[in-house]
């Protein structure tokens, strides 16, 4: 693993095989893009980032920690709440990582609405069954070819729902980064609070790799049936990994006459 200095923040090259290289930066979103971009990254798509924890496995960083990925969440009013490939808070990332710091959302005018809503998907559910990925809609256009396999994948750790956690309209429409959590979080799509501004919340990239180590992307034999042993320990429940859904969160919340503060429970999970 390489480590590069880009000012105060710290460039950890962590995937360093196959022809799809990896990095990460602990920045607020505006720096640490800028740290990815300078060192010829470009922000990891949900695609490219399940591609890769399926290739690195469970136990390596990109799978352990989540991080700030291309697609945002957009919320329209009267219209509905959006997931979009559109790069609207990256191409804003100054302005709308500062409207945070200034306590505010980064608000979407009506050319960049219609802009997001050409390449979108409707957000309408809240989890996903691991088994249904290849026929979700929300699922399929966040994780395309590899929506199905990667439903497998989380299967195999013993994640039987994929959550997604979201925020509500308001009156004006308006953007987040979303998130996408390490699979002890359940692996979901974190499309509510999008913290921009905060120090330990990554951002990572990636590049295509054309030097040699290309040629040796694929893991060993016993590598991999290592990761299949602990795959079926974990669903049979000989590991404890100390899970929770989201949903066992919010039944919980319910019985205790404490809904509403599923966001700042998770939020601070986030944030440990």
């Amino acid at each position: 693993m390489e480590t590069k200095e880009k000012a105060k923040y710290e460039l950890i090259q962590d995937v360093t095989k196959g022809d799809l290289l990896s990095a990460y930066v602990e920045a607020p979103f505006d720096d640490g893009l800028e740290v990815l971009q300078e060192d010829d990254y470009r922000l990891i798509s949900l695609q490219e980032n399940l591609r890769l924890r399926i290739q690195e496995g469970y136990q390596a960083d990109i799978s352990r920690f989540g991080n700030r990925v291309l697609e945002n969440a957009i919320y329209v009013p009267k219209r509905g709440r959006f997931l979009t490939r559109i790069p609207i808070i990256d191409e804003n990332a100054r302005e709308a990582t500062q409207a945070q710091r200034n306590g505010k959302d980064f608000y979407l005018n009506e050319n960049q609405v219609e802009e997001c809503l050409t390449d979108c998907v409707e957000l309408t559910s809240k989890f996903v069954p691991t088994n249904g990925f290849g026929e979700d809609e929300i699922t399929k256009y966040a994780f395309g070819e590899h929506a199905e396999n990667y439903g497998k994948f989380l299967k195999g750790y013993g994640i039987e729902e994929m959550p997604i956690w979201l925020a509500g309209i308001r009156n004006k429409p308006f953007a987040r980064k979303v998130w996408f959590p390490w699979l002890g979080g359940g692996s979901g799509l974190h499309c509510g609070v999008g913290d921009l501004c905060g120090d330990d919340d990554g951002a990572r990239g990636v590049r295509h790799n054309s030097g040699e180590a290309a040629n040796f992307c694929e893991h060993s034999d016993e590598e991999k049936r290592a990761g299949i042993r602990e795959a079926q320990k974990i669903s049979a429940g000989e590991i404890n990994v100390e899970t929770y859904t989201p949903q066992q969160i919010l039944q919980t919340l319910n019985r205790l006459k404490l809904s509403g503060l599923e966001e700042l429970i998770l939020t601070n999970l986030r944030n440990q």
